[in-house]
């Protein structure tokens, strides 16, 4: 009854075949934060972030989320915040009860945006949009211990002109990212993690 009705909502399946929704989450007085819901019949739902973003009206802005085959969920999210706007990543290695604490990525003045995490055993990789005054980049890092440590993060592509948001595709141990720009076209990138 209070999800973030224009936010996308991220499922993904558990390791055993349970679906797990992760959404944003309208709190108290307009407190946007997320929630995370294992779609058992039984489970309760659970705060996923504590941001406490209030916000008069939806972002349009979801979360994203992956559970790799190690059942660690992985998720990525943006806050406005104020102190804090911007993305950020945690997870959880008991279908979560409990979270790391949120690690923040991307570059904070150049408007980071659009999160998208995928994770496949230890190999994990978070994507993301920037804009750094005059161009829209899709930037990417991974991890390959389960998301302790992280490389530094890479451009990938960029386009002056209208673009879509990237999406993190797997692939029998390789990972690519699909993005549709206006002046380039769909663009298919294999990203290593």
């Amino acid at each position: 009854d209070h999800s973030c009705e224009c936010c996308r909502i991220a499922v993904a399946l558990d390791t055993d075949g349970v679906p797990v929704a992760l959404w944003r989450h309208v709190y108290d007085q307009n407190t946007r934060d997320h929630a995370l819901l294992r779609l058992d019949g039984t489970s309760a739902m659970v705060r996923a972030s504590h941001d406490d973003w209030r916000v008069d009206g939806c972002p349009h802005h979801g979360p994203a989320l992956s559970i790799g085959p190690d059942g660690v969920y992985h998720l990525a999210w943006y806050t406005g915040a104020s102190g804090r706007a911007g993305l950020y990543y945690r997870r959880s290695h008991d279908r979560g009860k409990r979270f790391t604490e949120p690690m923040r990525f991307g570059i904070p003045d150049a408007q980071p945006a659009r999160p998208q995490v995928l994770s496949f055993g230890k190999c994990v990789v978070l994507a993301w949009k920037e804009f750094d005054g005059k161009s829209s980049l899709v930037r990417a890092m991974g991890s390959r211990d389960g998301g302790a440590t992280w490389s530094a993060p890479e451009t990938l592509a960029r386009t002056e002109g209208a673009s879509d948001h990237p999406q993190l595709l797997h692939d029998r141990g390789r990972v690519f990212l699909g993005w549709q720009t206006v002046n380039e076209g769909f663009w298919l990138l294999e990203v290593a993690p």
